[in-house]
């Protein structure tokens, strides 16, 4: 698929999103053909560009900042001059999308809230992803991943019966990445509505409420618990109350095996006699034991060979990767990382590579 057949070719998005959140949204628009234009300056930088864990030049070497900022143009502007803060209000007036996720409170600051973005270009979209919202008490709190996987209650649910939440960390920080896919399909939507009716809109996106809406119907649980004598939703890790066991067991040669299904000699029929004398939760957590104990007496190959239509990966293999390009499209290759631009580069004042089309 050429760049020209892209569903975004033409849309045209000036990018001041930092780390996994904001950068990571732009990185989706880029993906689909948008026009990202990375702006950022010599005195704040992205902080994936030097993230530590990275050895060597960490422009060059940080794969953060490389993923989430794959096929943008780079531009660099001190947004505190007023020099540059004009430069960057005249882009405003050729584009269609502003991103951010400063601390809440910068932008206006700088003299770029909605009111002058607007001015400048009344069918502009300014997409704020923050991690409280712009309203409330708490849109001037800090977060990270973990600490929203905390307050938005996804940690409630997460764990085993007898442990502690489990926090997805730093490695993956569930927040950020998930509000990068809601964030660039309000962006998309808002765009697509701000080209039709010549209006502009202020997208407030809150990472707290999205992270809970993913969790709603354990919500709705516990509203419908209240007043009851166990109101909590208690932690199940990968197994499911309401239906067949999906542990994840570790063998007897230390080897990890994600079972969905049942253990050979469990028939539907001898389940069903069973479950006439047994509650589902207990049915299911006695199923769940039995693998749990045969895997622990068994290496994983001879495991994985006692459940019906269950081969055992080899050890080092590569997994599928999706590549994509604009020039080249989309297939899968075995154990290759995915094939992207390189990021840009940043120099004051210039836009490396090309700028957005006139």
């Amino acid at each position: 698929m050429t760049t020209q057949l892209l569903p975004l070719n033409g849309l045209r998005v000036l990018d001041l999103g930092i780390i996994s959140a904001g950068a990571g949204t732009a990185a989706l628009l880029a993906d689909a053909g948008a026009h990202v234009m990375k702006v950022e300056s010599a005195r704040y930088q992205d902080p994936f560009r030097a993230w530590s864990g990275t050895a060597g030049d960490a422009e060059q070497s940080s794969p953060q900042f490389k993923f989430t900022n794959r096929n943008k143009r780079g531009l660099g502007l001190d947004l505190k001059s007023d020099a540059d803060r004009a430069t960057f209000l005249r882009l405003v007036e050729k584009c269609d999308v502003v991103l951010e996720n400063f601390r809440r409170g910068v932008l206006p600051r700088l003299g770029l809230g909605w009111d002058a973005l607007s001015a400048h270009n009344p069918r502009i979209v300014l997409a704020s992803i923050s991690s409280q919202g712009d309203t409330g008490p708490d849109r001037f709190h800090r977060s990270y991943g973990s600490s929203l996987e905390a307050c938005s209650g996804m940690a409630s649910i997460t764990g085993y019966p007898d442990g502690a939440p489990v926090i997805s960390g730093r490695h993956v920080n569930y927040p950020d990445q998930v509000v990068s896919l809601f964030a660039a399909g309000a962006i998309i939507a808002a765009a697509r509505d701000a080209k039709q009716s010549g209006r502009g809109v202020h997208l407030d996106i809150s990472q707290r409420e999205v992270a809970s809406f993913l969790i709603g119907d354990m919500m709705g649980k516990a509203l419908h618990a209240r007043g009851s004598s166990n109101p909590g939703i208690p932690r199940h890790g990968n197994a499911d109350p309401s239906g067949h066991p999906r542990p994840v067991v570790v063998c007897s040669d230390g080897r990890y095996v994600a079972v969905n299904g049942l253990p050979a000699g469990e028939t539907a029929e001898k389940l069903t006699a069973r479950a006439q004398n047994m509650a589902s939760a207990d049915l299911v957590s006695d199923l769940a034991a039995k693998v749990s104990a045969r895997s622990a007496c068994w290496p994983a190959k001879r495991f994985c060979a006692s459940l019906p239509n269950v081969t055992l990966p080899p050890r080092r293999s590569s997994p599928l990767m999706p590549t994509a390009s604009p020039s080249k499209g989309s297939r899968f290759v075995r154990g290759k990382p995915l094939s992207q631009s390189a990021a840009p580069r940043l120099r004051s004042g210039r836009i490396m590579r090309k700028s957005c089309p006139s």
